[in-house]
């Protein structure tokens, strides 16, 4: 195995002296004796490329099973230099101890479709491998017209970008962004995004797009869809990289420039994941076109569902993924109804990220205050039958559940005092000891990371939609776990943040450019007071040129921010309706609410026409906050 993919274990140190192992756990092919599996044998007229690199996969793995003078083999398929056409997914299922070495090449899907999915697997690495689509999952171009309901928007295409009748076709449930060309990110000021119903090819090169809402329907801060406006559009469509089930599963040097949804969706298992040197960015253009393509991935870069253990992500770039480049995170498990002593009714948003044996979290639904641990020792599924209404008021405002006719009983070890509304989630699930180091994200969305015993250190962020950085709880809208543990924020860089105008919506939980915290439901008008976010340390990093506030510190117990640099906040020069869910209108660089034991110390912070003060805490802070004189 190459350097690149022997990760240091590396050592989380808070402010408050705990202590916790972030090891990424090595690939265990140290030792073995890499064997060659050429590709061309497999290869011929008939063939097409992806039977032939799963009969060589097989083969590797084989040889991979066999030992050679007592030392274990790692089989690598070697895949000609060059671009291989894909009509179909590549499958790799219930194998170990492989590794796919791509020459330098490209695999171009020409469907849209998956390009692998990988299944059960252990130790599997793929290296020196870019991957794209053609026809592109997306196109671009720029606003021509717009009828008065605000509705219908016709745009020119630029040349050599999708715009035929069977792309249109694809844009009923699609997404419309209004991004600036010159700075590769999201419009300042827009809208992140809105939802397309429907599209038609009315010209050579033209598309014309109807929207589900009306782009003059602003909401605070946004600006209105006008002519010349570039915008990307995005057709729905499947991960590229599907990896279910499966064990220290590595990406070394690889490209990832297109998906028609997720670039890589980790969905359950051991996790572990390795990403090194990974770049999920746009590929070259179209050979027509003169135009860069303004998009890499269609939905998020790389998303991490109910792993056991975070991915280790270090030297990858990310830029310009259509939602966040990184999500690792649990599932909520929400309380419909109690089926006898210690056993109750759960309704998941999707059935994973809960098993026999893990140990949960469990916390209220209304205050967000923890209510204890216990120990999974059953769960059986059932029709929600009498439950029904139930899971229609937890998930109400919420995304839909997968399912909603299914409820699962869940027995614990031991008394929990719950009731209906509440929820679990796995901490053994959740992607804990993630670590993100020595990487940069560029024009997309949020790096979210809902989990503990986790690092985030010397990356770069630049022109992110949003929050750049989000630490905590999702028990809102997504209902994704878990609060932030033991997490540290150290060194980081973050450059023109802030960039779209969801921030000020009156409805946004989070109004920062790096935000510790939790996202609440949908009718909340007030912070709730539990405090589950626990021994954070933000220290060292950089904020510059925030579209909104620097840092927002919320729901939280125990944090140290000390050492950082923060320079101009609210660049638009004005806080719209940021806030204004919680009755709140943010005038400093600094926002700490409902959180006790947080102490400043150190830091430069600028102010401003907006951000008059250095520090705001509200009045459930009051008392709980140590500062140096100067913060």
């Amino acid at each position: 195995m190459s350097n690149a993919c022997a990760v240091a274990s590396l050592l989380i140190v808070t402010a408050f002296g705990h202590a916790a192992a972030a090891d990424a756990v090595p690939l265990q092919i140290a030792a073995a004796r890499r064997v060659a599996v050429p590709l061309a044998p497999f290869l011929g007229e008939s063939i097409a490329f992806e039977n032939a690199i799963e009969a060589a996969l097989a083969d590797a793995a084989a040889r991979s099973a066999a030992t050679t003078d007592g030392m274990p083999v790692r089989a690598v398929v070697e895949i000609p230099p060059g671009r291989h056409l894909l009509r179909r997914p590549i499958a790799i299922r219930d194998q170990a101890g492989i590794g796919i070495d791509g020459g330098g090449g490209t695999l171009v899907q020409t469907q849209p479709v998956r390009v692998f999915e990988i299944e059960r697997c252990r130790d599997v690495v793929i290296t020196n491998l870019a991957i794209d689509y053609e026809p592109l999952p997306f196109t671009q171009g720029v606003v021509t017209e717009i009828d008065p309901a605000g509705i219908t928007v016709d745009l020119t295409i630029d040349p050599g970008y999708p715009a035929d009748a069977a792309f249109a076709a694809r844009l009923r449930h699609g997404m419309f962004h209004v991004v600036d060309r010159d700075r590769e990110c999201f419009m300042l000021g827009g809208r992140y995004a809105l939802q397309t119903a429907a599209a038609i090819a009315p010209a050579a090169g033209m598309l014309r797009v109807t929207l589900v809402w009306s782009s003059f329907e602003c909401g605070p801060g946004q600006r209105r869809l006008a002519r010349g406006d570039t915008v990307v559009v995005t057709a729905p469509g499947p991960s590229a990289f599907m990896i279910r089930d499966s064990d220290r599963i590595g990406f070394v040097d690889c490209g990832l420039h297109a998906a028609p949804g997720f670039g890589m969706m980790f969905d359950g298992g051991a996790g572990a994941t390795v990403l090194e040197r990974l770049r999920v960015v746009p590929g070259p253009p179209p050979t027509d076109s003169g135009r860069a393509r303004l998009c890499s991935t269609n939905a998020d870069g790389t998303h991490f569902n109910g792993v056991e253990r975070g991915p280790t992500i270090t030297h990858c770039e990310y830029k310009l993924t259509g939602d966040d480049p990184v999500n690792v995170h649990g599932f909520y498990w929400f309380v419909v109804g109690q089926a006898g002593p210690r056993v109750f009714a759960l309704s998941p948003r999707q059935p994973l990220g809960l098993q026999v044996g893990d140990t949960v979290d469990a916390v209220d639904g209304e205050t967000l205050a923890g209510k204890g641990q216990a120990v999974v020792v059953a769960i059986r599924p059932r029709p929600a039958g009498e439950c029904a209404a139930s899971v229609a008021r937890v998930w109400a405002g919420r995304a839909p559940p997968l399912g909603s006719e299914v409820v699962h009983e869940v027995t614990f070890d031991r008394d929990l005092d719950l009731a209906g509304g509440d929820a679990v989630a796995s901490r053994d699930r959740c992607g804990a000891g993630t670590v993100i180091h020595d990487s940069s994200f560029h024009g997309g969305g949020r790096v979210m990371v809902k989990t503990h015993d986790a690092l985030v250190e010397n990356n770069t962020f630049d022109r992110s939609n949003m929050a750049a950085l989000h630490v905590g709880s999702d028990i809102g809208y997504w209902a994704e776990s878990s609060f932030a543990q033991d997490v540290t924020i150290r060194g980081n860089t973050f450059r023109g943040c802030g960039t779209t105008a969801n921030h000020f919506f009156p409805d946004a939980d989070a109004f920062a450019t790096v935000f510790v915290g939790c996202t609440h439901a949908a009718g909340a008008r007030h912070i709730p007071p539990g405090r589950e976010n626990k021994r954070i340390l933000i220290e060292g990093n950089r904020i510059e040129d925030s579209g909104a506030a620097a840092l927002q510190i919320m729901n939280a117990d125990g944090v140290l921010v000390r050492g950082n640099s923060i320079g101009r906040t609210f660049l638009r020069g004005s806080v719209f309706a940021a806030g204004s869910k919680f009755g709140l209108a943010p005038d400093a660089a600094v926002l700490v609410l409902m959180s006790r034991d947080v102490t400043l110390m150190g830091n430069e912070i600028a102010t401003g026409d907006i951000a008059r003060r250095r520090l705001f805490i509200d009045d459930a802070s009051a008392g709980a906050v140590n500062q140096t004189p100067h913060e």
